[in-house]
């Protein structure tokens, strides 16, 4: 009977292997794809950017710092990206947040991936009684990502495209300063 309860599930498991198919990622998927970057002059937005340049997409890379931008872009061309530019815009307004699209359409002529990775705001610290520093947040870290797609949306419908969202675990965990509410206790 052991024995039993072993070999089933074995079997189920190797059957569904086989059964379904196995894609993968590679260059070949992403060669020629137009690709849009935020948050990429540092971190994992560089770092994607990087990848992409690999594999040969055509890149537009966004952040705040244009001279770290020149060097990623540089970076990516060096790499073998079938082409890369790069946007300077602070996703902490929102009309910077369409531009980029624009801009995007302009370089590129249409959109394949969109990868949403910025991320900013404050360390709200303990609560001070003002709403600033949460719309603060809120716009780079939630409106921007939304104003980002719908303005990207047509371009990602007419190529069928993907959106990426990166995010991090800081989300899940309770840190007293890192929302508005200070120390209180949940």
């Amino acid at each position: 009977m052991a024995l039993f309860k072993i070999i089933v599930p074995l079997l189920i498991g190797l059957g569904a292997y086989y059964y379904y198919p196995q894609e993968t990622f590679s260059a070949e998927m992403v060669r020629g794809m137009r690709v849009l970057v935020t948050g990429s002059s540092s971190g994992i937005g560089e770092q994607m950017a990087y990848e992409f340049a690999r594999m040969g997409a055509h890149l537009v890379l966004t952040a705040r710092k244009e001279e770290q931008l020149q060097k990623v872009v540089k970076k990516c061309q060096d790499l073998g990206a079938s082409s890369a530019h790069y946007v300077v815009a602070d996703m902490g307004n929102l009309t910077d947040a369409q531009k980029v699209v624009e801009e995007t359409k302009a370089k590129l002529g249409g959109l394949d991936q969109l990868v949403l990775n910025h991320a900013g705001g404050t360390s709200f610290g303990p609560f001070k009684g003002t709403i600033e520093p949460v719309i603060k947040s809120m716009t780079v870290n939630f409106f921007s990502y939304v104003q980002l797609t719908i303005c990207a949306m047509d371009l990602l419908l007419e190529s069928k495209g993907n959106i990426v969202v990166v995010s991090s675990m800081s989300g899940r965990y309770r840190n007293p300063h890192r929302h508005p509410g200070g120390s209180r206790s949940e």
